[in-house]
C-alpha cells in the first residue's frame, strides 16, 4: 500500500493530492449516493465496475457486546469492610474492589456473592440484604453488579485469586484506588452512613 501510494503521489505536491482525495470523498464518492458519472476515477474503480458502488464498503454487523452479571460482597467485620486488590496484570490490574465474581447459569445472586467471597478470600460470610445494583459499561463489555451486605462469620482472609486483601474502615476507602464501578458503591456506602448520623 505504501509503494502504491508513492506511485500515485506527485512528488512535492502531497498537500494538493491529499486535499483532492478528501474533497473527492466528501463531494463525489459518498457512502450513500456516490456520483459516479462525475468521478474522474470511475474507470479505475472496482466498486463502479460491480454496478452497485453504493453497496461498498461492506460494513460487517456490529458484534453484540457481552454483558456479565456479578455478585458483589460488602463484607462487614465489626466496623471494617473487606476489600481485595485485583492481580497486577489484566483488566483493572492493581485496583481495589469489593470481592466479586460472575454469576453462573442457574445460580442465585446470593449464592454467587457467597461463592465469590469464598473463592477470592477464603472466608465464610452470611449474606444479608441486597445493598445496591450498579450498571457499568467498559469498552468491550458491560456489567451489572448486584452488591449484598454481608456479615463476616469465620476464617482468615487470604488473597487466593486476588493480589492482596484488607479490612478497612469505610472512611479509608476514598484513599485507595478503586475502579469507577466500585466507586459508585463506595459513594452509596458513605452517603448511607452520613444519613444514619443525622437520623
Amino acid at each position: 500500500l505504501w509503494n502504491l501510494a508513492e506511485r500515485l503521489l506527485a512528488k512535492g505536491d502531497a498537500g494538493n493530492y491529499n486535499q483532492a482525495i478528501m474533497e473527492l470523498g466528501a463531494t463525489v464518492c459518498t457512502p450513500r449516493s456516490p456520483n459516479c458519472p462525475a468521478c474522474p476515477l470511475s474507470e479505475l474503480c472496482a466498486a463502479f465496475k460491480t454496478g452497485t458502488p453504493e453497496a461498498l464498503p461492506f460494513k460487517a454487523p456490529q458484534k453484540k457486546r457481552p454483558h456479565h452479571i456479578l455478585g458483589v460482597g460488602i463484607v462487614w467485620r465489626d466496623h471494617e469492610l473487606l476489600i481485595a486488590r485485583r492481580p497486577e496484570t489484566g483488566l483493572l490490574g492493581g485496583l481495589w474492589e469489593f470481592p466479586a465474581i460472575r454469576q453462573h447459569p442457574g445460580e442465585t445472586l446470593q449464592a454467587c456473592c457467597l461463592r465469590g467471597i469464598r473463592e477470592e478470600t477464603g472466608i465464610t460470610v452470611a449474606v444479608q440484604d441486597r445493598f445496591r445494583t450498579v450498571k457499568h459499561a467498559f469498552t468491550h463489555f458491560s456489567v451489572t453488579m448486584h452488591a449484598f451486605q454481608c456479615t463476616y462469620q469465620s476464617g482468615t482472609a487470604h488473597p487466593l485469586t486476588c493480589s492482596d486483601v484488607r479490612w478497612v474502615p469505610p472512611g479509608e476507602l476514598t484513599d485507595l484506588a478503586f475502579s469507577r464501578a466500585n466507586r459508585k458503591l463506595i459513594d452509596f456506602l458513605l452517603k448511607d452512613q452520613q444519613s444514619d448520623l443525622f437520623e
